[in-house]
């Protein structure tokens, strides 16, 4: 079931310049895709996309099994930076591969348009904290100082 009104939406921003977005237009693409992917049954098979959508949309995100099934935190040597890398590939992937499909063309295609887009994108999510186990009550979030990227994990009170 397409929706025509957020089909319309989504293309008027993937038609845009990458180079034209700012932070609001990312979020309204995020959402905007979040509802396309549940309105046509598609979050499974978009699984670091929705993650992405739902992730700029929430104060904190705490989906613990379907973190769990992505498998990066698992995996207790890999080097945060590594794990940001990544989400952020695999996101990259599938928003493009979601573009190509539903709209013709990819979306964040070249380094000039994946720099932009990802500076925007970290902007939405370094404050929102991902809860991703549940033995340890921890938090991750993203952080960016610098313009250095890294995760800081904590303990997190009840």
């Amino acid at each position: 079931m397409i929706n025509s009104d957020i089909e319309s939406k989504l293309r008027a921003v993937i038609d845009s310049e990458v180079e034209s977005l700012d932070e609001y237009r990312v979020v309204f693409l995020l959402a905007k895709l979040r509802i396309f992917l549940e309105l046509n049954d598609l979050k499974k098979s978009y699984k670091y996309l929705k993650l992405y959508c739902d992730w700029v949309l929430h104060c904190r995100y705490h989906d613990t099994q379907f973190l769990a099934d992505l498998g990066v935190f698992q995996d207790r040597e890999l080097q945060e930076q590594e794990v940001l890398l990544t989400l952020h590939i695999q996101f990259f992937s599938e928003l493009n591969r979601f573009t190509l499909l539903y709209f013709g063309k990819k979306y964040v295609d070249g380094s000039d348009n994946y720099n932009i887009f990802c500076r925007l994108l970290d902007e939405q999510i370094k404050d929102v904290p991902l809860i991703f186990t549940k033995n340890e009550k921890s938090q991750t979030r993203l952080i960016i100082e610098n313009g250095n990227r890294y995760w800081r994990t904590e303990g997190v009170d009840n």
